[in-house]
């Protein structure tokens, strides 16, 4: 029970209905019996707007149509400042701006791309044909100089064919020996009998 005999319900379970209760009771004399405070407060209804009733129902229905949802004044309160509106309005035509640069510039990069490959295409054919003409003539020269049967010209054709750089590795194997014994009948052939 509370100071003025009336028994206090059970609040552990809603800690705010609590703090309303004890708030109500402290208000309650200043407050004339007439209206009491609820503990139980719920959002106006669009009908309670249109009727008059509540602290600003007459002057809202006077100046405007309420709807049914009761939260629709606060949407129709809540306008944009218009810097924020400024704002959006540089920033989209900012973004529009480095759109359109942005549009260009990739379509310079293809064009650059495609010319460079072009000019790649091109450099490899005529490098392509190159490296084939040479290969033909290194062929044709490399023919004539094996059907070429001159007697006593042996062993230089052996030696235009062995590579006799020792810094040269191209070959895994130790030819060293061998390499040697050409040299050696290269410069001393051997005599017929």
């Amino acid at each position: 029970m509370d100071e003025t005999g009336q028994q206090q319900p059970n609040f552990d379970d809603d800690p705010a209905a609590g703090f309303l209760a004890r708030e109500q009771d402290e208000l309650q004399g200043i407050m004339s019996d007439d209206a009491p405070l609820s503990t139980d407060v719920a959002p106006p209804t669009g009908e309670g707007l249109q009727s008059g009733s509540g602290l600003f129902g007459s002057q809202l229905a006077d100046e405007q149509p309420v709807s049914s949802d009761p939260y629709s004044f606060i949407s129709q309160m809540d306008e944009t400042p218009e810097c924020i509106r400024q704002w959006k309005q540089e920033q989209e035509k900012m973004l529009a701006e480095k759109d359109g640069e942005e549009a260009e510039a990739l379509e310079e990069l293809r064009a650059n791309a495609k010319k460079e490959l072009e000019d790649w295409y091109t450099h490899f054919e005529d490098q392509l044909k190159h490296t084939k003409e040479s290969n033909r003539q290194a062929e044709e020269a490399f023919i004539e100089e094996r059907d070429n049967t001159t007697p006593g010209h042996e062993w230089e054709k052996v030696a235009n064919i062995c590579d006799f750089n020792p810094k040269s590795n191209k070959n895994t194997k130790d030819v060293s020996r061998m390499r040697s014994m050409f040299l050696q009948l290269k410069q001393t052939p051997p005599v017929k009998a």
